[in-house]
């Protein structure tokens, strides 16, 4: 089962605690136009525990969602261009 798009945490927390699903994590993935689709980059686990507060599991997912983009921005520079501004364009 798949989180994607808006409320995503809120969403994927109701689901565990409810059993339906057993694990949860983030995916940091390169940018398309369809909403979270594109290729995965990194994706990693985070821990949750029943009973637990959003809160605390928020906090948790956070850390894990900013360690995973420094890790991904790490990984593909040689592919990121900036955009130029049209008037710049050096084509």
């Amino acid at each position: 089962m798949r989180f994607d798009g808006a409320n995503a945490i809120q969403r994927g927390y109701e689901a565990f605690q409810r059993g339906e699903v057993e694990r949860l994590g983030v995916m940091v993935h390169r940018v398309v136009a369809e909403v979270d689709m594109g290729e995965p980059l990194i994706v990693r686990e985070v821990p949750i525990e029943k009973g637990e507060s959003i809160k605390m599991y928020e906090e948790r997912l956070h850390r894990v969602e900013w360690e995973t983009t420094l890790q991904a921005t790490r990984k593909v520079p040689d592919k990121v261009r900036p955009l130029l501004p049209e008037s710049m364009d050096l084509a």
